[in-house]
C-alpha cells in the first residue's frame, strides 16, 4: 500500500468533501422540491386564517395592489368582499428580527384585530404578543394613532408586555402603519 504525499492527500480530501456536499445539496434540493407544494398550501391556509381572525365580519377578501414606496411596511392589503373593511399584512422590526402581522380595520378605520403571523421573538417574552392579554387590547382602537404605555392604558393606548418593550413597540408601530395606510390611501377610495 502506497503512502500518499501531502498534495495527493489534500486532493483526496477535497474530492471526498466535494462528493459529500454534492450529495447533501442534491438531497436538500430534492426535499425542498418535494415539500414545496405542501408548504405553500400551509402558508396560504395560515394567511387565510389570520385574515379571518383580524376581520371576522368579512366573508371573503380581494387583494389590493400596494404601493410600497410610501408605506414599505405594508406588504399586502385586502378588502373584504362584503365591504366589512380591510386587512393588511405588515412587517415590522422586533427584538429578534422581522415580525409579520395582520391588522384588520373596519370601514371606518378602527382596528378589528391584530395577529402575529411570523416572528422570532423571545419565547415567554416577546412571543407573548400573540396572547389574548396583549392582542385583545387593539380592537376598537383607532383611527387615531395608538400609543404604548407600561402603566394602565388610556382609551388610545395599549399596555406593553412586561419585559418585551421592543416587541410591544414594534407591534404598535405596525398597527399604526396600517392605520396611516388606511387614512392616506384606502379612506379616499371609500368616498
Amino acid at each position: 500500500m502506497s503512502k500518499l504525499n501531502n498534495t495527493e492527500n489534500i486532493l483526496v480530501l477535497g474530492l471526498v468533501l466535494f462528493i459529500i456536499t454534492a450529495i447533501a445539496g442534491a438531497l436538500l434540493g430534492f426535499v425542498d422540491e418535494m415539500t414545496y407544494e405542501p408548504r405553500m398550501t400551509q402558508m396560504e391556509k395560515a394567511k387565510n386564517e389570520a385574515l379571518k381572525m383580524v376581520l371576522s365580519e368579512a366573508d371573503g377578501f380581494d387583494s389590493i395592489d400596494v404601493d410600497s414606496t410610501s408605506f414599505p411596511s405594508i406588504v399586502e392589503a385586502y378588502k373584504a368582499t362584503n365591504d366589512a373593511g380591510y386587512a393588511m399584512k405588515v412587517t415590522t422590526k422586533g427584538y429578534g428580527g422581522t415580525i409579520v402581522l395582520f391588522v384588520g380595520l373596519d370601514k371606518e378605520g378602527v382596528v378589528t384585530g391584530m395577529h402575529m403571523l411570523q416572528h422570532q421573538e423571545t419565547p415567554g417574552l416577546g412571543a407573548n404578543a400573540n396572547n389574548p392579554e396583549f392582542k385583545d387590547q387593539f380592537p376598537g382602537k383607532g383611527p387615531e394613532v395608538i400609543g404604548l404605555t407600561k402603566n394602565a392604558p388610556s382609551e388610545s393606548e395599549v399596555q406593553a408586555i412586561t419585559g418585551a418593550t421592543i416587541t410591544s413597540n414594534a407591534i404598535v408601530n405596525g398597527v399604526n402603519d396600517a392605520l396611516a395606510y388606511y387614512e392616506d390611501i384606502l379612506a379616499g377610495e371609500e368616498q
